[in-house]
């Protein structure tokens, strides 16, 4: 997504030419989910500018080195394969992430992982951001926990409960993008909100599809987005709001909201 104060800045007017800005431009749609994508300028060329003969793979290795240089991507290398993030990624898209395939390329090395910039609103929500393969080190932080004390047999979050936590702290900033149960959310808070999604699934026995669908509702309603300001206070709640969505205004009418959430296959 490209907004227009990419007219106004500074380091791409400070590039050297014109062709290293139109790569950053045009590599913008090919990134995944955390802003990655190869840095091998024989598939950069084959994937984005096959029909540009002036990109041969030699300058867009200079124009990658040249926009690494000035600091709008990182270029690293594990093993032998080369790859890029792009720097302030998440500060200017706004991601679905359950609508998103997992990143399949990994991160850069810790110590060259961009740093967060004050980019307003949508950094806050990014800075959230719950993803197995991002830089928040939830997952990593508690698989060494797991390797310290293999009695207590504490289990790593798997993506359906870190997807559906980072939908509801999406939905809560979009109403309230000073909330203060996300604005100052901890490393524990991120924990225990997974781990509360996790009982909510098996133990409660609510599927993903209702846990979407409900996360949804309650942040659409006038009173329950008020009130359902964190994953523990969904799960206790859950019952009473899944029985008031999937209510209707007959016995045989599927309109309105119990046929949204049939659409969404939390309700049959």
């Amino acid at each position: 997504m490209l907004k227009r104060k990419i007219s106004d800045s500074k380091k791409l007017g400070a590039l050297g030419s014109d062709s290293a800005r139109l790569l950053y431009t045009w590599i913008i749609p090919w990134l995944d989910v955390e802003g990655r994508h190869t840095a091998d300028p024989d598939l950069i060329k084959g994937r984005i500018f096959p029909k540009i003969a002036s990109f041969t793979p030699q300058k867009i290795e200079q124009y990658l080195k040249e926009l690494d240089k000035i600091e709008l991507i990182i270029l690293y290398k594990i093993k032998d394969d080369a790859y890029l993030q792009l720097k302030k990624f998440h500060s200017e898209q706004k991601i679905n992430r359950m609508k998103e395939a997992v990143t399949k390329i990994p991160p850069p090395p810790q110590d060259s992982r961009p740093a967060p910039e004050d980019s307003g609103p949508a950094l806050e929500n990014s800075l959230l951001s719950l993803s197995l393969s991002s830089s928040l080190r939830l997952s990593k932080s508690l698989n060494k926990e797991k390797e310290k004390d293999q009695e207590k047999k504490r289990n790593v979050p798997n993506q359906i409960d870190i997807d559906l936590t980072q939908l509801l702290i999406n939905k809560i900033l979009e109403n309230d993008i000073r909330s203060s149960s996300c604005r100052k959310m901890t490393e524990e808070n991120q924990r225990t909100w997974i781990d509360d999604c996790r009982k909510l699934r098996e133990i409660d026995e609510r599927t993903p599809a209702e846990i979407k669908a409900i996360i949804e509702w309650c942040q659409n309603d006038n009173f329950w987005k008020a009130n359902i300001l964190s994953m523990g206070t969904l799960r206790k709640k859950f019952d009473r709001l899944f029985l008031q969505a999937k209510r209707d205004t007959g016995e045989d009418d599927l309109s309105g909201i119990r046929a949204w959430l049939k659409e969404q296959g939390a309700i049959k």
